[in-house]
């Protein structure tokens, strides 16, 4: 066998399947921002009619969702662009920038809202109790709780951050809805004022949540932060073709790209294999390593003669 030697394998994923599903993502993302919109008028409404400092809390962080959401669509299309000459690993990387951005706005949501819980907390303002108020963002919780989880199984059974990431915000914002009303309805029915800035501020550390965990996931993905899940399953299929077939390997990596994944191996030989077997191994493996992985896969292995690097046979 030729001392060395490198090959490529691009997971096939079925050509008419990755465009179907982003049909379907855009779809969800676009009925995502269209039940945003619709629930911060919502919520704006309710704020007119109360005057509540949790509510307002509630209302700008749906706001910030909704832009974060719109980006998202304009991030996913283009995540969707083939390989060129300035990109050739893709634009996959685009989805853990927007979760970025999502993750920022939220954050600074989080600040906005901080400010106001505690600019109500030193100054009170005059609440106005009015059924029709908490019954409007009662409802918002309720629709964001289904779009919420609707949108992170879809997540991640596509495994794309984007769509995971808004599901998560969605959820969160569900939660700080259902704290808006606990702390206005206490500050009415009690009659002490503080309980409504309270709760803005209770949101408002729920949002630093949301927003940080946001911004650790996206981090990951910028710095290819190895996913336990897939190192295991690559793991699995190459200890067990390398009990079957006699060979070894060392130095496996990979990386998440958006929705793909990047795998390079070495793998080793006993002398005497030629290149052209070797090659065939090596195919066998990348086929057996795209059926593993449920997602479009690109692998490179680099062919080496067993010791070339002082390693000796596994067997």
């Amino acid at each position: 066998m030729a001392p060395e030697a490198e090959k490529t394998a691009v997971d096939a994923a079925p050509a008419s399947s990755l465009p179907d599903t982003d049909r379907v993502l855009r779809r969800a993302l676009r009925i995502g921002l269209m039940i945003g919109i619709a629930l911060v008028a919502i919520k704006v409404t309710a704020f007119w009619i109360t005057g509540s400092a949790a509510i307002l809390a509630d209302t700008a962080e749906s706001l910030a969702h909704n832009a974060a959401v719109a980006f998202a669509l304009y991030c996913l299309s283009l995540s969707r662009r083939p390989p060129d000459k300035r990109h050739p690993y893709g634009h996959g990387p685009i989805e853990n920038i927007s979760a970025l951005a999502e993750g920022t706005l939220v954050l600074g949501t989080g600040v906005l809202a901080a400010a106001k819980g505690v600019q109500n907390l030193l100054h009170p303002s005059v609440l106005q109790m009015n059924p029709l108020g908490i019954w409007l963002v009662m409802f918002a919780a309720g629709v964001n709780v289904i779009l919420g989880v609707a949108l992170r199984r879809l997540g991640r059974r596509h495994r794309t951050i984007i769509l995971e990431a808004s599901g998560r915000h969605v959820l969160a914002d569900s939660y700080t809805s259902a704290g808006s009303v606990v702390g206005f309805g206490l500050a009415v029915f009690t009659e002490w004022r503080p309980f409504d800035p309270i709760a803005a501020l209770i949101i408002a550390g729920i949002i630093f949540v949301s927003g940080g965990a946001l911004l650790r996931r996206a981090i990951a993905g910028l710095m290819h932060e190895v996913d336990p899940a897939i190192d295991m399953e690559i793991q699995r299929v190459l200890q067990a073709e390398r009990s079957e077939h006699g060979w070894d390997f060392h130095a496996v990596r990979h990386r998440r790209l958006g929705r793909e994944v990047y795998i390079e191996l070495n793998l080793h030989f006993r002398r005497g294999v030629t290149l052209a077997q070797a090659h065939r191994e090596a195919s066998h493996i990348e086929h057996k390593l795209n059926e593993a992985l449920p997602f479009p896969t690109t692998i490179v292995t680099h062919l080496e003669p067993m010791g070339h690097d002082g390693r000796q046979p596994s067997e």
